[in-house]
C-alpha cells in the first residue's frame, strides 16, 4: 500500500455486534474502505469477493449452523480472487486451526481478543504484505510474531509444514521480537 492508497476490505463474522463495531471503526479510517456491508456467513463472503475483489477479508473461523467454515471460505475466496488476502479472526484456542488456515491460503491469523484498531492494522499489514511487529499474528512470507498458545520455537515448524503442503515449496520463516 503506497502513500494515499486505500485498502478495500470485507468483514465476515456471524456476530453482528462485532461486525457493526468494526465497520464503524473502518468508517473513521481514511485508509480503509468497505467493499460491502459486513456479511455474516461464509457463502456470502465468497460471492462478494468474486464480485468486488477486495484487498483484504477479515474472516471468522467458525459460523453458527451447518454452513461453510471460515477455513473453507478462505480456500474458495483464494480461488475466485487470488490476490485477496484473508486474515482469520478467531476466539478459538485450537492450534490445528492455525495450520488449516495456512493450508487454505490465509495470509494472517489474529485473536478476537485484540483491539479493533489492531485488527485494522493487521488488515493494512496484510494488504502491504508486511508484518506489524506490534501484532500477535502472522503474515505469511514475511514474519511471525510470538503466539500465546504455541511454544515460540514450534511456530515456524508448524507453518513451514503447512506452507510446504500448500505449495510444495520450502519457506524461510523469520521470528520478530
Amino acid at each position: 500500500m503506497g502513500e494515499g492508497d486505500t485498502v478495500t476490505l470485507l468483514i465476515c463474522d456471524d456476530h453482528k455486534i462485532l461486525t457493526d463495531a468494526l465497520a464503524t471503526v473502518v468508517g473513521l479510517d481514511g485508509t480503509l474502505t468497505m467493499v460491502a456491508d459486513p456479511v455474516h456467513d461464509a457463502e456470502t463472503a465468497i460471492e462478494v469477493c468474486s464480485e468486488q475483489l477486495p484487498d483484504v477479508v477479515l474472516m471468522d473461523i467458525v459460523f453458527k449452523g451447518d454452513g461453510l467454515s471460515g477455513i473453507e471460505a478462505t480456500r474458495r475466496i483464494k480461488e475466485v480472487s487470488p490476490s485477496t488476502k484473508v486474515v482469520i479472526m478467531t476466539a478459538h484456542d485450537d492450534d490445528r486451526l492455525l495450520v488449516e488456515a495456512v493450508e487454505a491460503g490465509a495470509s494472517g491469523f489474529l485473536g478476537k481478543d485484540e483491539a479493533a484498531q489492531e485488527l485494522l492494522s493487521a488488515a493494512k499489514a496484510a494488504a502491504d504484505g508486511h508484518p506489524d511487529p506490534e501484532q500477535h499474528c502472522f503474515f505469511l512470507g514475511c514474519a511471525i510474531d510470538p503466539f500465546k498458545r504455541l511454544e515460540r520455537d514450534l511456530v515456524p515448524q508448524f507453518l513451514k509444514l503447512a506452507l510446504k503442503r500448500r505449495s510444495g515449496a520450502d519457506y524461510a520463516i523469520t521470528q520478530v521480537g
